[in-house]
């Protein structure tokens, strides 16, 4: 119902990519967006398509989401859709940036509480926020250091470690190389969920036996396989056997299995890359059918590198693993199926990505007979991380208290400089929305300003220890802001 076309820029005359309703002039009379908070980036391929609807005069927009707005510019699609007049002109996405600035009297892109109340102000009841759901049922969110348990664990995660803070110092006041940093922190990021996956799967095993039914919150594929696998390697005491697929939910994205059969040998892949390399058109001097099962060998051929030089023999066995535990990419239809699965009691373990998890998903306990849950969380740095991991097992058809944690390996700079942050803010959504926090953000410019905390004062070891009481919170919460899966490495 779309096609792609170019417009320009009424004001500087630039062409930009957008999108046309191909039924137009017949717009529709309502449209209703839910989790829009996702459209609040008005270049993204997503706000495009769904701005392309409001051409009617007659067209009338409900916007629906738990997601706080927590810049002006994140009102930027409502904004315009709402026809209201600034003074005698129209919003529009061309004057929008002037007429932020002017009722905000900020900049538009940073997190500001004053200004979204003078905007709140602006639009008056266009703006509903529904009153809180008070309810009887309590979250209980904190802190838990963990110690390492193998001397080897330590030195792989203090190698990671060193690496990033070298990266900060070194690049940190560079402006330009803030995207290589953040792909760098990206790097440890994933290095430390890695070493920290079989003490996630050890304290949901040891939550099980206490009566409840463990949730791991993680941001990549490779620590939920993990998990898995260090699962199913324990025996479960009530049959004698080892913990089998059927005991474990497994809500991903996931990547496709690529078996060795699917690809080209070592030296058929090494003559295609110098080809490559060799040619001025790079990959397309392949037939699209070469290029296609090339990318598809790099993938294969990186999958065996990234596990520590795994012998061709190693990853062929655990390819086959894989497929034989369903652990392949799922679709919506199969994330569902994990779902309900764990929601009416057949499973026992629930491993979730914060990408996959984090639509409206249910994880919470809503009957008496199904065991409560007890969650086990990566370390969420942003606000979407944190209300997707968060937002998943309290709801408001929850029937009794859940038990969340913020998991961090104990004596490291992260545990040191970010826990103590982050159990000051576990008690509510609010409170990361309404600062603007980006604990990612907070640790480079502490490591690059020489202020990061190496230690744990009085204060902080007492914010840590805290239980904290979150907040409720309304039912329809969402994923991440754009069309991008952050279910990757």
């Amino acid at each position: 119902r779309f096609k792609e076309t170019v417009d320009i820029n009424p004001i500087d005359g630039a062409e930009f990519k957008t999108y046309k309703y191909n039924l137009a002039p017949f717009y529709p009379v309502l449209v209703i967006v839910d989790e829009s908070h996702k459209i609040k980036k008005p270049n993204a391929k997503t706000s495009k398509l769904v701005g392309a609807l409001f051409g009617g005069t007659a067209t009338r927009v409900l916007y629906m989401s738990a997601t706080s707005a927590v810049t002006p510019n994140d009102l930027h699609t409502f904004a315009i859709t709402s026809r209201k007049s600034w003074g005698s002109t129209p919003i529009t996405k061309h004057n929008w940036k002037e007429v932020a600035w002017t009722i905000g009297r900020s900049d538009p892109k940073k997190p500001n509480g004053a200004a979204m109340e003078r905007f709140a102000d602006f639009f008056g009841d266009s703006i509903v926020k529904p009153p809180a759901d008070r309810r009887t049922v309590k979250c209980y969110n904190s802190v838990k250091l963990i110690p390492f348990e193998s001397e080897k664990d330590k030195q792989q995660y203090d190698y990671a470690e060193q690496a990033y803070l070298e990266a900060c110092e070194r690049l940190g006041k560079i402006v330009n190389e803030k995207m290589n940093l953040l792909a760098i922190f990206t790097v440890f990021r994933a290095a430390e969920e890695r070493i920290k996956a079989p003490y996630f799967a050890k304290l949901a095993i040891e939550a099980w036996k206490r009566g409840k039914a463990p949730i791991m919150a993680v941001q990549y594929v490779e620590t939920v396989k993990r998990i898995f696998e260090c699962i199913t390697r324990e025996i479960n005491p009530n049959t004698g056997q080892n913990f089998t697929r059927a005991d474990i939910s497994v809500i991903w994205g996931g990547s496709k299995i690529i078996t060795e059969d699917q690809c080209y040998t070592m030296g058929q892949w090494t003559s295609l890359t110098n080809r490559i390399s060799q040619s001025e058109e790079g990959i397309n001097c392949l037939s699209r059918t070469e290029a296609a099962k090339y990318r598809r060998t790099t993938v294969y051929l990186t999958d065996r590198w990234k596990t520590n030089g795994e012998t061709p023999e190693e990853q062929a066995a655990r390819v086959a693993w894989l497929k034989t535990m369903k652990l392949d990419a799922q679709n919506e239809r199969e994330q569902q199926e994990e779902v309900d699965r764990f929601q009416r009691g057949d499973t026992t373990f629930c491993i979730f990505t914060l990408a996959a998890g984090g639509t409206a998903i249910d994880l919470d306990q809503q009957q008496l007979h199904i065991r409560p849950r007890e969650m086990f969380a990566t370390i969420c740095y942003y606000l979407e991380e944190f209300v997707q991991a968060y937002g998943r097992d309290y709801r408001v058809s929850t029937v009794s208290d859940v038990y969340n944690y913020a998991v961090f390996f104990e004596d490291t700079i992260v545990a040191n400089h970010v826990a103590p942050k982050l159990a000051k803010k576990l008690s509510s959504i609010n409170s990361f929305s309404g600062t603007g926090v980006n604990l990612e953000e907070d640790l480079v410019n502490a490591v690059v300003a020489g202020k990061v905390k190496r230690k744990l004062d009085e204060e902080d070891t007492k914010a840590i220890a805290t239980v904290s009481e979150q907040e409720d919170f309304t039912e329809e919460d969402e994923d991440s802001e754009d069309d991008d899966d952050n279910d990757k490495e």
